[in-house]
């Protein structure tokens, strides 16, 4: 098995989720979509936009940071119920539940084919984000061929913080999510800073699978239903 996570380690620095993150072209001639040209020909880099110009754009937003790249920014496609579908240029998508990472579609490296959850997410419920708990879910991963793949995760507050978002310094509990396999065979880690009185995922950092990048989200110009 840990082969097989190299070998994903492997591709997804190779450029595949990379290349899945530079952005989308804007075809407009007004001059928003003259900036977001611009701000496209410039990798996506999310912190060239300033909070005026994302509040202008007629479109959620979403930055994704991997590694040391400049945060990339990903536009909502579509939501359907819970799930939102956040789109990059080459067509590859993320799907959020709640600010949860559920699923991917299209990275060449690899992807997370699916989640089902066995207990309720603590994202799902803000009103015990300040309590720990313990919850179940299951994936699907490819290409490492993992199929209803049981997972346990330690949702464990640590406090609250002054952080620093797009949109300025906010006060944000910050959450430490260890997940592991039942046969503990491995583990990760996943953070997550909240805003408790706006009941939103501010900030996280999420592990989709074993020997991977870290993914970076901040809700740039949230959904709103």
């Amino acid at each position: 098995m840990q082969h097989e996570f190299s070998g994903l380690r492997r591709r997804l620095l190779g450029g595949g989720l990379l290349t899945a993150l530079t952005g989308l072209s804007a075809c407009s001639s007004t001059p928003l979509g003259k900036t977001m040209n611009t701000f496209w020909a410039e990798q996506g880099n999310a912190d060239l936009f300033t909070p005026e110009q994302v509040q202008k754009l007629p479109y959620a937003t979403l930055a994704v940071k991997l590694g040391d790249r400049p945060r990339a920014m990903m536009v909502l496609m579509r939501a359907e119920g819970e799930d939102l579908h956040w789109v990059s240029a080459d067509k590859s998508v993320l799907v959020t539940r709640h600010g949860r990472l559920v699923k991917t579609v299209g990275l060449a490296a690899g992807n997370l084919a699916g989640t089902r959850m066995l207990d309720s997410d603590p994202l799902s419920l803000p009103e015990t984000w300040s309590r720990p708990c313990q919850w179940r879910r299951t994936v699907d991963l490819l290409p490492a061929r993992l199929y209803g793949l049981l997972l346990v995760s330690d949702w464990q507050p640590e406090g609250t913080e002054q952080i620093r978002t797009f949109h300025g310094p906010r006060e944000a509990l910050r959450v430490r999510e260890t997940t592991r396999t039942t046969d503990g065979r491995w583990s990760m880690t996943s953070r997550f800073w909240l805003d408790i009185q706006g009941a939103a995922v501010l900030a996280s950092q999420q592990q989709l699978m074993p020997d991977t990048p870290v993914l970076g989200l901040e809700p740039l110009k949230p959904y709103r239903a």
